[in-house]
């Protein structure tokens, strides 16, 4: 048996939360969502938020069983 993950993430780095630090605050949504795959089964979808609260993407996480 063989397995296919897919991971689709949208990020929209447009706002005050990425002015100082682009890369911080790229990196510190990314780990967030590192832990949440962690914590999943098989299958997760949410919205990625900036260190202000702000919906800045969303993403899914999808593994399956292949016969």
């Amino acid at each position: 048996m063989s397995i296919s993950v897919k991971l689709d993430v949208a990020l929209r780095s447009d706002n005050d939360a990425f002015v100082d630090c682009p890369s911080y605050e790229t990196a510190r949504i990314l780990r967030e969502l590192a832990d949440d795959i962690e914590a999943s089964s098989m299958y997760c979808e949410g919205n990625l938020t900036d260190i202000n609260g702000n919906r800045v993407g969303s993403f899914l996480f999808n593994v399956e069983n292949k016969s």
